[in-house]
């Protein structure tokens, strides 16, 4: 991961951005900076070449 320094700096050039982080249940990711709130998280997976976004 980055440091708190470059995270700030990396925010400052965009307009938003798609977190992700593990979870106890899997992989997980949201919309920060597109709409006033993030999104919820969103349960994902990698099949092959693809993002697939369960439940």
């Amino acid at each position: 991961m980055h440091d708190e320094k470059t995270i700030v700096t990396l925010k400052q050039l965009f307009d938003g951005m798609i977190e992700i982080r593990e979870s106890e249940e899997g992989y997980q990711m949201r919309a920060v900076g597109f709409t006033p709130k993030p999104t919820p998280w969103f349960d994902y997976e990698i099949d092959g070449a693809n993002i697939v976004l369960r439940g």
